[in-house]
This record gives C-alpha cells, structure tokens and sequence, in this order.
C-alpha cells in the first residue's frame, strides 16, 4: 500500500516529536536555540549506526573504500546524546566503542573502517597518533 506524501510526513512528525519527549533539550534550549538544537539530535540520531558515527558522511574520509569512525569525534556525539537526555543513544555509541580492539598499551586506535577494525584509511597514520582517549575506559 502506498501512502500519499501527508500521512508520511505526518507519521514521520510523530516519530521525531515522541523521540524529541524522551530527552530533556528544553534545559539545553537556554543557551542555545531551541529548533537549532532539535536540528542537530535529528542529525545525529540519522547518522548513528548502531553506536558506530561516520566520520563523516560525504565520502571525504574514508577507511579502505568504507566509512570510518573516529574515537574521539564518536564520544563528542555521545557527549552530546548524554547532555540531551538520549540515554540509549549515548549507551549505543559507548559501547559501540568499548567492543573495540585496542593498541596493548589499553589506548584506542584513532580511527577504524566500517567494520570496526582498526584503520589507517586514506589520509593519515593512525597507528602512530596517541589517542590515549581509551585509558579512561578500561
């Protein structure tokens, strides 16, 4: 059954608006604006996969043809997940990132490739960078 543009929007009206409930960014709308602030949770919330982050999603960085993630940029989006009151989210990206190999001296590797491997990807070298980020972790 196909249904017309109106039903879809509104159906899609009332997904954001019941998820928007169940956080709290009306203590966050005080210093900053309010719709802004819905704007950029809808973006997160879309880009998430599971816990994993995209680096980004217009292709620039890259791990071996796949998306990447990096550490430091994912625990920025639960950061911001956490202060909104999105708890599951914020679960989601935490762990995402605990499940996680690590270097032997307990530190994250910068970046991984789309299946969760580390990855030095295209434009750097991750296995020289320090990213100590997984000392407060383990």
């Amino acid at each position: 059954m196909v249904e017309d543009v109106s039903t879809w929007m509104s159906k899609c009206k009332d997904y954001w608006n019941q998820w928007f409930e169940t956080g709290h960014i009306e203590q966050l709308a005080s210093y900053q604006d309010y719709e802004r602030t819905k704007a950029n949770l809808v973006a997160m919330k879309c880009s998430l996969m599971n816990g994993f982050v995209p680096a980004d999603l217009t292709g620039h960085y890259f791990a071996n043809s796949m998306p990447c993630y990096y550490a430091r940029d994912a625990m920025m989006t639960a950061r911001g997940f956490l202060m909104a009151g999105y708890y599951k989210e914020f679960v989601d990206v935490f762990m995402y990132l605990k499940h996680r190999k690590k270097k032997a001296n307990g530190e994250f590797y910068q970046r991984y490739n789309g299946l969760g491997n580390p990855d030095e990807g295209a434009n750097n070298n991750v296995f020289h960078q320090l990213d100590s980020i997984g000392f407060f972790f383990t």
